[in-house]
Order: structure tokens, then sequence, then C-alpha cells
């Protein structure tokens, strides 16, 4: 007997094309062969589910639906992925997403529309929970399976727990175990959801709980929560309908990384971890793009350190960047109480010889230092408790420790111990006046650019980095070398719509490439994108 694969197997080696997440359940999709890779609980952590597949029985038959696809997507502008399927006369709609609503759980709804009423359906999901070898328990009183903190029920329908050991289902040999706790070793697990009554229309909607709450006695069914989901990504994107496609799938992204607190820096087969520069960058974003509560909201959360850090200067700077767009959005209170004391203490970091007193020296560093102490000194007349006369004095040491201990004729190093200047650090060029600006970026584009491809490559490397190109693009744009930045930024747009619109950090031009949300790149494109003066 076969059994019909709706299109879910998961195995975090395996290649994905599509992505998508809530910023803390992420999924990840191959479209070739239906099949979702892993699915994590929590981006911090190992996976809690390394394998799931759906399976369904019509009138007790089993079929494989892989052969039975009509389509696989996610919906625009949204983080829902959509499988669109048909076999025996029987339609399917599977909606997989991981909840914007409600951060820990992911929903999989399927659709069912039958030609003739007394056909009967039945879903099956397989589960290869991460621990090979564990217990399985059974909450009698709320009807649901729980391994750890991951929980599973369907909402609507009754269900039915099996074992097997069949490693490819391709045959139904399976033993049923009804409520109660189950030990299990080198097995899998099948939940069985029936799909009641005998109408020619029905549904099944299973949710996996990953959060450490407790759930409620009763667990409510909510069927409207696909339009729920749905009119959230449609309130969200209606301020961005003026947008290209490829600026709107970003920002969707952009969306989806941002949700809550901690900020995940990567959606990606390797484990994620808050980063605060990143943070930064993405508030920067949203407050460009007009989501200034959004953006102050990730600024605000951040707690300053009792000593100065280099993520103390960049939160810093972001923070009086939206400072310039609106005093009222950052709150006159918050900049006396919070900003202006961490900003003397950072004063004060800056000894006479324009050191500053953390660590470990970077020119990151200096160049966020720079770029607060500039944007201040903009707006000081307005803020009389600012001290300008030492602002200025402080601003100049800087500059003189940067010329003398960073700067190059080639471009600037990591450190002041550094032999040699790293291209990289191209980011931060704006520390140069414009003539020696527009040298280094002439000099760096003819030794690095690859005529063939259409992209700046090192030697010896097969991949185009990412940022880099986007980060060179737009210098070049914002140093009048327009008709450069702009084909190199179009190599890299065209790269990334052949990829699904998603941007790692290393891709090859001329083959498939990974799935995966990066908020760095988010940034560097976007911003990049803005200095083309085309939002």
């Amino acid at each position: 007997m076969k059994l019909i694969l709706i299109f879910l197997a998961l195995c975090i080696n395996l290649y994905a094309n599509l992505v998508t997440t809530n910023g803390k359940i992420g999924l990840y999709l191959d479209e070739s062969e239906m099949r979702i890779h892993s699915i994590k609980g929590s981006v911090f952590e190992q996976p809690d589910i390394s394998i799931l597949d759906v399976g369904v029985l019509i009138d007790n038959k089993p079929y494989l639906l892989n052969e039975h696809i009509k389509s696989a997507r996610i919906l625009s502008n949204t983080n829902i992925i959509m499988v669109v399927s048909e076999v025996a006369d029987v339609k399917f709609a599977t909606f997989i997403f991981p909840s914007v609503i409600e951060r820990d759980k992911l929903y999989i709804t399927t659709a069912v529309r039958k030609v003739r009423e007394e056909t009967t359906v039945k879903l099956l999901y397989r589960i290869y929970p991460y621990r090979n070898i564990n217990i399985l328990d059974y909450n009698s009183p709320k009807d649901y399976y729980f391994l750890d903190d991951f929980r599973m029920k369907s909402l609507n329908n009754p269900m039915g727990m099996y074992l097997s050991n069949q490693e490819f289902m391709e045959e139904l040999k399976f033993k049923e175990v009804r409520r109660r706790t189950i030990r299990y070793q080198d097995v899998k697990l099948l939940l069985a959801s029936e799909i009641r009554g005998n109408s020619k229309r029905g549904s099944d909607i299973l949710i996996l709980n990953f959060g450490k709450e407790k759930w409620e006695n009763r667990i409510e069914l909510n069927p409207g929560i696909l339009k729920e989901e749905y009119t959230f990504w449609k309130d969200w994107n209606w301020d961005f309908q003026g947008y290209p496609r490829e600026v709107r799938e970003q920002l969707t992204q952009l969306k989806m990384i941002t949700m809550g607190f901690p900020i995940p820096r990567t959606i990606s087969y390797t484990a994620s971890e808050q980063q605060l520069t990143t943070n930064m960058k993405l508030s920067t974003l949203l407050a460009n793009y007009g989501k200034d509560r959004e953006a102050l909201a990730i600024l605000r959360n951040y707690r300053f350190s009792r000593k100065n850090t280099p993520e103390d200067v960049a939160i810093l700077m972001s923070l009086v960047k939206s400072w310039e767009y609106s005093k009222d959005v950052v709150g006159e209170t918050y900049i006396r109480t919070t900003i202006y004391p961490i900003f003397q203490r950072i004063l004060a970091g800056i000894d006479d010889e324009g050191r500053f007193q953390v660590e470990e020296e970077r020119i990151e560093t200096y160049f966020y230092l720079i770029s607060v102490l500039e944007d201040v000194l903009k707006d000081i007349q307005t803020v009389d408790y600012l001290p300008k006369e030492t602002v200025e004095r402080k601003l100049v040491l800087l500059r003189e420790n940067v010329e003398k201990n960073y700067m190059t004729p080639d471009g600037l190093k990591d450190t002041p111990s550094s032999l040699e200047a790293n291209p990289r650090n191209i980011a931060y060029i704006n520390l140069y006046p414009k003539d020696v600006r527009r040298a280094i970026l002439d000099e760096e584009y003819k030794k690095y650019y690859n005529s063939r491809l259409g992209f700046l490559m090192f030697p010896g490397d097969d991949f185009v980095d990412t940022d880099y190109n986007l980060t060179f693009a737009r210098h070049l744009l914002d140093n009048d070398f327009q008709q450069r930045g702009e084909m190199l930024f179009a190599r890299v747009r065209e790269m990334v719509d052949k990829n699904n619109n998603y941007i790692t950090p290393r891709m090859y031009p001329n083959e498939n490439n990974e799935a995966g949300i990066y908020g760095d790149l988010i940034f560097s494109y976007l911003i990049t994108n803005y200095f083309r003066g085309i939002e």
C-alpha cells in the first residue's frame, strides 16, 4: 500500500529554495521535491522537529501526493506557504504558516473539497522529533500530545496516535496507540486526523505549539486564523503598494524578523543569535520606510551597558538618527534621561589622543563615533544641554586618530596594528575627503571587477560576496559613479530575483543558491536601492 506525502519531509542537510518565518519559527521548503527540510521551534536552538511528513488516506486508500501537486508557493508579501494538490477526485489546499499573531505557534490548515459526499478523508502527520529516544506524553483532558515544549493537536477533528518503523511510508504498517504516554525509539510518530462529516467540503487545522506557557483548560478553535494572518500582512503592506515588487519582497522579510524580541540576526540553517548592530540597521530601515514606532521599539528595547561598548555607540547613532526625524517620536524625556547620560559617558571615553576606551579598537566603532558626533552637531542648537564645544573638540581628536592609525592610500585598516587595508572596509569610506574616496573606489573597482560576470570578486573566489557588492554599489552611487553603481546593483538584483528574492552572504552567479533571510543583507539591499533615488 502506498501513502501520499503532501509535501513535508524535513532533513536539515538538504537544499531549500523557499524560507518562511515569523522571527521565531523557521520553515525550509524545497519546491522541486515539495519537501520542508526543517522546522525550528526557536531560531536560537536546535530544531524541535527535524522531519514532518503529511499524508492522506482517501476511503482508506493511501496515495503519494508528490506527483499530484499543482502548485507550491509563498503567498505574495506574506509568510504563508500555499500548496494545492488533487488526487482521486479530492482537491486539497494546504496553508502552512508560523503565526504572526501568536509567535510560538505553527499552523497547518488544509481545506478539502470532494466530488462525492460519502468519500472519507484522513490526514496523517508523521513526526520526527529532534531527539531519537524520548517520551511522548498525552494530555487526556485537553486531547493533545506533547514532547518537551512541543505540543500538537487538531483543533477541529478527532485525532489518534500511531507508531511506525517504515522509513518512507510506502506501506501502511503502523500500530495505534490511544490515550497514554508513549516511549519510543527508532520509530516514527503518526498523528491521524479524520475530516468530520459527510459534506463535500471539510478542513483540518493542526496546531504545533512551541511555547512554554501552559495551554488553557479548553483550547478554542479559531476557524478564522488564516484570514486573520492574511489580514495582518495586508495591513502591513498597505503603505508599500507603490513600491517595486522586489522592494516589497525585502520589506516583507524585514517584517518577518522584526516581529518581536529578541530579533534573530538570520533565518538560516546555522544557529541564529541577536546582534545589536544588525538591530540598529533594521531600525534604520523601518524609520526610512515610515515605520517610526516599530523602529524606535527596537532601539528602546536595548539596555545600555555600564561601561562603553561598540554596541552602545552603534545604538546611540541610530537613536540620534531617529531624533533627527522627529523628537516627538523619540521623546524629549527619553533624550534627557537616557540618551544624554550615555552620550556624556561616551564623550568622556575619548582620550586626548582621540582613542576610544574600549576592549578592542576597530575602524567600525570609530566610524559610528564620528557619525554620531557629526549628526549631533547638526541639531545641537535646539538642545541646550548638549556640550557643543566638547563635541567639536572630541570630533577633531577622533578624526586625527583615524587619519594617523587607520587610513592608508589604499583604504582603511581594521585595527591600528593591521598590516594592510581591508577592501571590505569600503563601508566606511566616507571618512575620507571626497576626492580621495573617488580615487580609492575607482582603483578598487578596476582591481576586482569581473567583466565576464558583472560582479566585484576577490582573487580565487568562485562566489559573489553579496554585502561587499551592495555596499560598493551604494558608495559608487554616492560618489558620482552613477553608471557603474547602477550596473553593479542591477546584477545583484538579477541574481537575487532568481533566488526567490532571498539574499545570502555567498551567492553563485550561474548556480542555484540556498534560501535564507539575513538582516544585514536586507539592510544593504534596501539602503543601496534608496541611494538610487528609487525607493
